[in-house]
């Protein structure tokens, strides 16, 4: 990767704390001066992680490449109150009755820009996104998932997926009332997917989607896990063609989101947390 690594000699204290914080550990002070830099032929290993920059107290370093681009909205860190946090995470439901009607593009890009924020193994950031918007698509998304689960009940790769035979039956009743269990009538879906030589990818693309499940809170949208449509990706060919999955990625994992067609009015109880510390 390109890296651009530069020092403002006239911000720069010398204190140490960018070489402390380097993930690849390339950034050393120089004996003399302490004026920290990156060896040339170090700069291959940097993953442009930006906590050099992030860290530096005095604003002295400035990391660039082309692979990256800077959050507009604001560069200073501020203050976030616990008691809104609390709020955030414990106010959110899993959504499966959505209004019928679009989501604007603008807001899911703006949804995406801040969860490309999310931490990534080694910076890699491999996940990539596709957003499915045409209603005969998810359509056509649920009808094969439900032909598949037919599949199952017939014999079809039973063991590997002994858990849902118990509930495949319920699932099929319910689609065939008109209602949608496998991506509920909803207005889009959310896809990860990455390249399949990434081993790291399927963790990042959780770890995103979890940021993105609490994101769409805030934006009025409502979410849910597509674990149904997800095993139906993995397991049928016919499913997964259905989709322009690039040549050589493979599907992670799936989002349905969509404006809630209820409102939340309170917050159910929850088990206790346990917990040890050792």
């Amino acid at each position: 990767m390109k890296v651009n690594f530069s020092i403002d000699s006239d911000r720069c204290t010398q204190c140490g704390i960018c070489s402390q914080v380097c993930l690849s550990s390339i950034i050393i002070q120089d004996s003399v001066t302490r004026t920290p830099a990156i060896a040339d032929d170090s700069r291959e290993y940097c993953t442009v992680c930006g906590h050099c920059e992030s860290f530096c107290p005095h604003g002295a370093i400035r990391i660039d490449s082309p692979e990256v681009v800077p959050f507009p909205e604001m560069s200073s860190i501020q203050k976030i109150q616990p008691d809104l946090v609390k709020y955030l995470i414990t106010s959110r439901r899993t959504i499966r009755k959505y209004q019928n009607s679009p989501i604007p593009k603008g807001n899911l890009m703006n949804i995406l820009d801040i969860v490309r924020y999310a931490p990534s193994g080694f910076n890699l950031h491999p996940v990539e996104w596709m957003i499915v918007m045409d209603p005969a698509l998810i359509h056509n998304l649920s009808s094969a998932t439900i032909t598949w689960l037919q599949s199952l009940q017939g014999g079809e790769n039973s063991d590997e997926y002994a858990s849902l035979l118990p509930v495949i039956s319920t699932i099929l009743a319910v689609w065939e009332s008109g209602e949608d269990p496998i991506c509920y009538h909803a207005p889009a879906l959310i896809i990860t997917h990455a390249d399949k030589t990434v081993h790291s990818a399927g963790y990042d693309a959780i770890i995103a989607l979890s940021y993105l499940d609490l994101i769409a809170h805030v934006y009025d949208l409502g979410t849910c896990w597509a674990g149904l449509l997800q095993m139906a990706l993995s397991g049928s060919p016919e499913v997964y063609g259905l989709l322009p999955i690039p040549p050589g990625h493979v599907v992670h994992h799936i989002l349905i989101i969509g404006k809630p067609l209820y409102d939340v009015h309170q917050i159910p109880k929850r088990p206790p947390v346990k917990v040890s510390f050792v």
